[in-house]
């Protein structure tokens, strides 16, 4: 285990493939726009403000505080979305060929990956500071939750990436069931509507239970309030744990096996 844990931090430290890993995609996927990253702060714009003209007057929610709770919920919720979703093709297809043609940690390619998601998260932070100086909620402590809980969820996103790419490449129906899966927990998850519409009972189950909502909630809450409720704290930390302690675990399992199931 010391052996495939040295491997790891080697990868880990290795921070220019990956770096470079992230902006090669980043590239790719903005290649021959005008305003490149750009559309992803428009595009995301123009969805949530549609959303909040009617959503907010339906609900009774002032425009600008239903805004702020919607923005900061799906920008978090998109990255996540994302980083499992294309996971479930990362060594299956993406990084197929340089799997089987290259001597390369299957690792490096998860940092790239949730790299480039965090990235594109950078994009909408501007979007939401405004937010949150606008409502006057910004605030110091709140900040520095933000990097904790940044961290946090880095380390999480290229455990996951690691976990369901390594299981979807073993498991190809795996890929399909993923995505769906997703989707409905998009719903599921506090992400447009508020825990507290709910009844006491569904809360239990859709709020407190729900892992997703804690990242969604830690995200938010440092955001716009400030602060986070110490459950979603113990959550996403233990959260964290446990997915570094799975992925050494795989890793050690799995690491010879990769590339016979690479076709």
């Amino acid at each position: 285990m010391i052996k495939f844990y040295k491997e790891v931090l080697s990868t880990i430290r290795n921070f220019d493939l990956w770096f470079n890993i992230a902006i090669s995609k980043l590239r790719v996927r903005f290649i021959r726009t005008a305003l490149g990253p750009i559309w992803e702060i428009i595009g995301t714009m123009v969805f949530l403000i549609f959303i909040s003209l009617i959503w907010s007057r339906l609900w009774g929610r002032a425009f600008f505080e239903y805004f702020g709770f919607l923005y900061t919920g799906y920008a978090i919720w998109k990255i996540m979305a994302t980083t499992i979703t294309e996971s479930t093709f990362l060594f299956s297809e993406l990084y197929s060929n340089a799997l089987k043609n290259m001597r390369c940690n299957p690792i490096s390619f998860c940092l790239g990956n949730s790299l480039k998601n965090l990235l594109i998260l950078f994009l909408n932070l501007p979007i939401v500071i405004i937010i949150t100086i606008y409502n006057d909620t910004i605030s110091l402590n709140g900040i520095l939750l933000m990097l904790i809980y940044l961290f946090l969820f880095f380390i999480s996103a290229t455990c996951v990436s690691f976990i369901v790419s390594t299981l979807c490449l073993k498991f190809r129906d795996l890929q399909y069931s993923v995505v769906v899966i997703m989707q409905l927990l998009f719903f599921m998850t506090p992400v447009i509507w508020d825990p507290q519409q709910i009844s006491e009972k569904g809360r239990f189950f859709l709020v407190d239970t729900n892992i997703f909502y804690h990242y969604v909630e830690f995200f938010r809450s440092a955001l716009l309030y400030g602060g986070v409720n110490k459950l979603s704290i113990i959550v996403v930390t233990i959260s964290t744990l446990i997915l570094m302690i799975v992925t050494f675990f795989l890793y050690a399992k799995i690491k010879n096996k990769i590339i016979f199931w690479v076709t």
